[in-house]
Parts: C-alpha cells; sequence; structure tokens
C-alpha cells in the first residue's frame, strides 16, 4: 500500500474512534449549551414543597403495614433442612507488611510508639599546630 493510502485508513479510523467514544461517553444525549436546569425541571420532587418526601413516607407506611408469618421457621420443611456448611481452619497469616521483598526485613508484630528525633549538637574540634 502507498504511505497515503495508509495515512487515509489511519485518519478515518481515528475520526470513527473518536465519534465512537463521544457517542459513548454521552451515551447518545446531545444537550445544547444555553441549557440549564431549573427547579420547574424537578416538578416531581423539589417543585410542589408538599411532595418533598411523599414517596418516602409512602413507602414506609407500606413497610409498617408488612406482618411476617414465623410459623414457617416450625414447620416440618423448614425443621428437616440438614446445615451444609464446611467448617474453614484457621491459617497462619501472611507476612505483616506483603510489600517487604522475601528475606527481608519483618517488621515487629507489636506496635511501637513513635520516637523523636533528637536534636543534633554541632561540635568542633580544635588541632593545636
Amino acid at each position: 500500500m502507498q504511505s497515503s493510502t495508509k495515512l487515509l485508513i489511519v485518519g478515518i479510523l481515528m475520526v470513527l474512534g473518536s465519534a465512537g467514544y463521544y457517542y459513548y461517553t454521552t451515551n447518545g444525549v446531545q444537550v445544547s449549551p444555553d441549557s440549564s436546569l431549573t427547579a420547574s425541571s424537578f416538578s416531581g420532587t423539589l417543585g410542589g414543597g408538599a411532595s418533598v418526601g411523599s414517596n418516602v413516607l409512602a413507602l414506609l407506611s407500606q413497610i409498617k403495614g408488612l406482618s411476617i408469618d414465623t410459623n414457617f421457621f416450625q414447620s416440618p420443611s423448614y425443621t428437616s433442612l440438614i446445615d451444609f456448611s464446611v467448617v474453614i481452619p484457621p491459617e497462619n497469616v501472611g507476612k505483616s507488611n506483603p510489600f517487604v521483598p522475601l528475606g527481608g526485613y519483618v517488621a515487629p508484630t507489636t506496635p511501637t510508639a513513635p520516637t523523636t528525633p533528637q536534636p543534633r549538637v554541632a561540635t568542633t574540634t580544635v588541632s593545636k599546630k
């Protein structure tokens, strides 16, 4: 192939890829730049003052009206169930610091209090000639 043909194919692929990325990230929704959100667009939740928590209150009243029949737990079908769970034995815990190389420094298992560095005192030595 000619180099100009290759460049044309690469250019077309880049344009198609960019268009696909744009469509994927915006989910196909086009928003005009002069659009803005207003309170009227939230008519069900913010527009009417009294309807702010009405959905929550309706769900709460439905939940309070529920009653659970506990007779199921005394039924023969439930009591005949067998627990097939497997007890997992405790295993050794790994390194205290997983980022330390193998055979490297092993950190102590008990936490230690941080030490404060002591100030250094400048010393000079005078030599006699």
